[in-house]
């Protein structure tokens, strides 16, 4: 009987540092996942800047392209040039709208323009709402209390 509680024990003994091992291994796979649970954090917040980067960059672009057409458009001399069929870009655009149709929410805006502005962007329905937000933000069309838009100077 003694020999056999002996066996028992010896048993017992193993399966407890066997299971000590078995909780180090989680416990360092635990921290594995933490690190790497981080490491994504970290590009996710990189991702999400390089986005936002994007977005002015794209609307940047469009400035300078709206500039670029005007110049097409007047010859750079207040005349008319021959090549006036260019479309309307994102800014211009909006604030024809707004002139047209004050006090639109921005998803009216950008579904009412969506397939009539020319952009070179990826997303158009993104670029028009960072334009909306860039003309906001220079002063050029407002926002009331409702989430309705106006241009500025009426």
């Amino acid at each position: 009987m003694e020999a056999a509680l002996g066996v028992i024990d010896a048993k017992v003994g193993s399966l407890r540092q066997q299971l000590a091992a078995a909780e180090g291994i989680i416990e360092r796979e635990r921290a594995q996942v933490n690190r790497i649970g981080a490491q994504i954090e970290a590009l996710e917040d990189v991702r999400r800047d390089l986005e936002a980067e994007q977005d002015v960059a794209d609307a940047g672009v469009d400035i300078l392209v709206d500039v670029d057409v005007d110049m097409q458009i007047h010859g750079g001399n207040g005349q008319v040039a021959a090549n006036s069929d260019v479309g309307p870009k994102p800014s211009r655009a909006i604030i024809a709208l707004l002139k047209e149709n004050p006090g639109l929410q921005r998803l009216e805006i950008v579904d009412a323009l969506i397939d009539r502005v020319h952009t070179t962007a990826k997303n158009p329905r993104h670029n028009l709402r960072t334009t909306i937000y860039n003309l906001e933000k220079r002063g050029e069309i407002r926002q009331d209390d409702d989430e309705r838009f106006y241009v500025a100077d009426e």
